[in-house]
């Protein structure tokens, strides 16, 4: 919102009652803008809210991750970046505690894995393979095994496809794999299966016959990415 807040856009958290009236209302921003992306609720009744913000790191645009209580009252705030922009796309909820944040920095795979404090535990880039121009997240989620998955859009001099990238609970590689049934595709979300598999959902778009077809896309995935 750009009418309430400390000042550009902030960051906006409501809470409704079964009847969908508000309960309360919160903003959470410094002097530049800040705009939400994703949400989640802790274990403790509060709430951890992820998004982009120009004035709470040091880098023109940073991760902005703030933990509030059930009242919405701040607990803590961290601001994360590695290059000149950092954009962020997914938060997801460790299971032995603290969160995984996923995004891009300077349009590479930047993943954030921080304790239940918001200090961070590591951080990684995921270049793109050479064969690709840059890949751009926009999901992640974390296997039985504590393993990271990410999804998005990875792109050539041509077109996107859909791709999971894999790393190990320290975040180290372990495997990127793109998937495209038809002329482009993008993975918007991932979800990890208790068998190891995984589910990708996202956009194909066909360009081979008359007009534009568009078509959600839902892909399942095995553990080592076929």
């Amino acid at each position: 919102t750009d009418s309430t807040g400390s000042g550009g856009t902030d960051m906006q958290l409501h809470r409704l009652d079964s009847a969908g009236d508000v309960q309360w209302s919160a903003t959470y921003g410094g002097s530049g803008h800040e705009i939400a992306v994703d949400l989640a609720l802790t274990d403790d009744g509060g709430f951890i809210l992820l998004g982009d913000s120009e004035s709470m790191g040091h880098n023109v645009t940073d991760f902005y991750l703030v933990k509030t209580d059930e009242d919405g009252v701040v607990q803590w705030e961290e601001s994360y970046g590695y290059s000149r922009s950092n954009v962020a796309a997914s938060l997801s909820i460790i299971p032995t505690g603290g969160y995984l944040l996923t995004g891009s920095s300077d349009d590479v795979n930047y993943v954030v894995a921080v304790d239940a404090l918001g200090d961070l535990m590591w951080e990684k880039l995921i270049a793109p393979e050479p064969y690709y121009r840059y890949f751009y997240p926009s999901g992640g989620a974390m296997d039985s095994e504590g393993n990271v998955l990410l999804t998005g859009a990875a792109y050539d001099s041509f077109c996107s496809y859909a791709f999971v990238t894999k790393l190990d609970g320290a975040g180290e590689f372990l495997w990127s794999r793109v998937y495209s049934p038809k002329s482009v595709a993008s993975g918007y979300g991932i979800i990890a299966n208790d068998d190891g598999t995984s589910l990708v959902v996202g956009r194909s778009v066909d360009f081979s016959g008359v007009g534009l077809g568009v078509a959600a896309l839902l892909v399942e995935v095995s553990a080592d990415g076929n």
